[in-house]
């Protein structure tokens, strides 16, 4: 298993998104428009990636901004550290990070920069106000792979994460795959996983087997890749994951809807 997974990886080359409110760059043009609250208590101050706006200059030369080194949080300030998301932008010379251009009645523009590696960082800076609408077969442009004719075999991955879907068709017959990844600073050899459902129902494979590697940050990186069966592709196709557990590493989902959404992509796929 642990080699089919490198194999496939190597062939269809799905990037890495990792868990948030909005995990990628091209996802995070749904923000313009909506309103950003900071998570944070009056009296405390922000030290995150807060710039001027460059006005008046070349926005591709990051020489000109200006880093906000202390954004105060009174009673009154700032309406509450609210902003409104009215742009995006690449970051200049830097593919890891992305530029969020934001307005606030009396700071003006802002620019906050967006970690493409480490999306957590806006959830612990920013809460989304109100619901964000994702328009229909967005999600579904996500979907890589193709057909292979060496092994004669049509293989489609949704976005590399802590949890995606695979699909292999071969011979006129489509397989599905869900792929579970948790990290882990200890090493702990324990097979199986359990998912958890938005409707407090359940998915548990005690029996499926869990590899071990070394990752890059020297961390221990467990996967399990389980082939579904009829009746548990519905189940992931009509309800929401919060929560799974692989060995003994647990994971909370943000977005379940978002990897329901990938599978319905991905059944779609011919």
């Amino acid at each position: 298993m642990k080699n089919f997974l490198i194999v496939l990886l190597l062939v269809i080359n799905v990037p890495h998104y990792a868990n948030s409110q909005v995990p990628k760059n091209r996802h995070l043009s749904l923000l313009v428009g909506h309103v950003l609250l900071v998570n944070s208590k009056p009296g405390s101050s922000v030290n995150y990636d807060f710039y001027e706006y460059p006005e008046g200059s070349v926005f591709a030369n990051v020489y000109n901004f200006k880093r906000i080194n202390n954004i105060a949080i009174g009673k009154d300030s700032i309406g509450n550290l609210s902003f409104k998301c009215v742009e995006t932008k690449p970051w200049p010379h830097d593919s890891r990070f992305h530029a969020l251009i934001l307005e606030n009645p009396l700071l003006g523009k802002v620019v906050y920069k967006y970690d493409l590696k480490y999306p957590f960082q806006f959830d612990e800076v920013f809460k989304v106000k109100g619901n964000i609408v994702i328009p229909k077969g967005f999600y579904c442009e996500d979907i890589i792979g193709g057909y292979d004719k060496i092994d004669r075999q049509t293989t489609y991955s949704s976005p590399l994460s802590e949890m995606w879907f695979m699909k292999i068709i071969k011979n006129g017959a489509s397989n599905y795959y869900l792929c579970l990844r948790a990290e882990s600073e200890s090493l702990d050899r324990y097979n199986g996983f359990i998912i958890l459902f938005k409707d407090g129902s359940r998915m548990s494979k005690p029996a499926a087997k869990v590899d071990i590697e070394v990752n890059d940050e020297a961390k221990f990186e467990y996967t399990t890749i389980y082939k579904l069966l009829p009746s548990e592709l519905t189940k992931l196709t009509t309800g929401v994951v919060t929560d799974f557990k692989i060995g003994i590493e647990r994971a909370n989902i943000k977005d379940g809807v978002m990897y329901r959404e990938y599978l319905k992509c991905l059944i779609n796929k011919k």
